[in-house]
Parts: structure tokens; C-alpha cells; sequence
């Protein structure tokens, strides 16, 4: 089968959005979802991830509804949950969040 941008653009879609619903509002898909999900996270603690990923980041996070007034508290939420799923050191899930948190418009990262 041929991959098209559409077709990869929809994995990717799929994937950040399977990934923000388990950091920042807790769902759970069980270990065969976290083990895919795993190249999202590998992705974000590069020096510059995939362009494509972090454009349907900021899509997904500005539009989706999974940040709203209490940022602070869900990226310590997504934080904890990066160390927790996949082990990270605390620096690497706090470089990821801070990643996140940047895609952000700047007046949402207030309390």
C-alpha cells in the first residue's frame, strides 16, 4: 500500500491524539497503545522532532481541550505519567512538558 501525506498525517493525527488523552487526562489504553505511543515520546526528547508531530501537537493541544485553565497542574500530571509509562529521568519528561507547554498560545500557560 501506498502512504500518502494524508494517510501519514491521519497516523500521526491518531497518534498525538491517543498520546494527549493518556498524559493529560489520564486514559489508559493498555500496553500494546503505550508501547506504540512510545516513539512520540522518543520523538519529543530529540533536539528538533518531526515537524509533522509537533504541527498536530499544537493542533491537538490549542484545539482538543486537554489544557485549559490549569496548566501547571496537567503537565506535572503528564510529567509524572511520562517517568511512570516509559521510565524517563525526571530532566527528559520535564524537557518534554516544556516542549509541549511552548506549542502553546502564550496567554494559556497561566493560571
Amino acid at each position: 500500500m501506498l502512504i500518502t501525506d494524508t494517510t501519514q498525517r491521519l497516523g500521526i493525527s491518531t497518534m498525538t491524539h491517543l498520546f494527549l488523552q493518556t498524559f493529560f487526562c489520564g486514559d489508559w489504553y493498555g500496553k500494546s497503545i503505550t508501547d506504540e505511543l512510545e516513539w512520540v515520546v522518543k520523538e519529543l526528547t530529540y533536539e528538533e522532532p518531526d515537524k509533522k508531530l509537533m504541527m498536530e501537537l499544537r493542533i491537538g493541544l490549542c484545539h482538543g481541550g486537554y489544557v485549559q485553565n490549569k496548566t501547571d497542574v496537567m503537565f506535572t500530571y503528564a510529567m509524572q505519567k511520562l517517568v511512570e509509562f516509559y521510565g524517563l529521568p525526571l530532566y527528559k519528561a520535564k524537557k518534554i512538558c516544556r516542549r509541549l507547554q511552548s506549542l502553546l498560545p502564550e496567554n494559556s500557560n497561566k493560571n
